[in-house]
This record gives structure tokens, sequence and C-alpha cells, in this order.
């Protein structure tokens, strides 16, 4: 029972409320060869919001946006919640299977391992609110510009604050938009 303790006082302190702030922009800002094909013009700044809790994020969206850039390649990556909600029955079920979740300790066992499934599969699964607000500012950008052709060097204002059993995560996007010049 001091090894759980142990365990738990130990996530708590190297997961505590953290926030953080990664600024990032494409690759050098320099449009090059577009100068003369396309017509270059600044985007209107997009901004996403997104929470999960236990890991698990609310699904808000349907549909994903994809921008091809540097910065989306390490956080933005799509994972269905089946697969965190099953690593979080697992997470939930090492204590009462430990302890044993009888009548007389299950009352007890059964919600402390819910807490502890939830903030395992929380520290397992911490990026789930950066990637969803990823996407859905990325999805947000191409609806609002349906007439550009090229997004260039857009540049994440990425803001998240993680907590013991909840993310919590807001994104901005600053953009060009490259349009073909139409003769």
């Amino acid at each position: 029972m001091k090894n759980i303790y142990y365990i738990i006082t130990t996530m708590i302190v190297l997961s505590g409320c953290s926030q953080t702030l990664l600024i990032t922009q494409g690759e050098q800002g320099y449009a090059g060869e577009l100068d003369n094909k396309y017509e270059i013009s600044e985007l209107n700044k997009v901004t996403s919001e997104a929470v999960s809790v236990f890991g698990l994020g609310r699904g808000e969206h349907r549909e994903d946006g994809l921008i091809t850039n540097l910065v989306a390649q390490d956080l933005n990556y799509t994972q269905s919640n089946l697969i965190r909600l099953a690593s979080f029955i697992t997470y939930s079920s090492i204590i009462p299977i430990t302890f044993g979740a009888n009548a007389s300790t299950g009352a007890i066992t059964i919600p402390l391992g819910i807490l502890f499934g939830g903030i395992l599969n929380n520290v397992t699964w911490a990026r789930t609110s950066s990637n969803e607000a990823i996407t859905n500012a990325n999805m947000k950008l191409i609806k609002e510009n349906p007439d550009i052709d090229l997004f260039i060097y857009p540049k994440y204002n990425i803001q998240s604050k993680n907590s013991l059993l909840s993310n919590r995560a807001k994104v901005s996007i600053f953009s060009k938009g490259a349009r073909l010049k139409t003769k």
C-alpha cells in the first residue's frame, strides 16, 4: 500500500499544474518562387480550444483538418477515444484486482481504482486536448479560407494547461495564404 502512495505522490509532483507556451513557425518564412505564380495575403487568426478529462477527449470534432508543416507532424495525431477508454479501464482495474473488490473492500477499492486509472490515463494521453485543438484549428482555417490554395508557414501558438485529472489547450494559428493567379 505504501508503494501506491509513493507512486501517486510522484505522479502528482511530476504532472503538477503546468502551463506551456509553444510558438513555432513552419520553415524559414521565405515564400521564394511563390511570388510569381501566386497572390499572397495575410489571413485572419484562427483559434480553437479543447479539453480532455481522464485522458479522454470530448470528441468535439467530426472532421479532421490537416495542414502539412513541421509542427503538426509531432503533435497532430488522431487516436480513437475507444483506445483511450480501453487503457482507462485497464488502469482502473489495477487497485481492485490487487486488493480485491469484495463486499467489504469494494466500496473503497473501486472508487480508488477509478481515480488511479484516471490519473494514469491522463498522464499517458497528456496531449489529447492539444491534438484536438490543433485539428479543430486546422479545419477552421481551411473552412474559413476556401479560396486559398496553399497555406504558407503557419505559426502555431499552443497554450496547454495540464492538471492531475484533465488537460486544456488553446491553439491560435497565424498564417499567410496563397492563391493561384488567374490570367
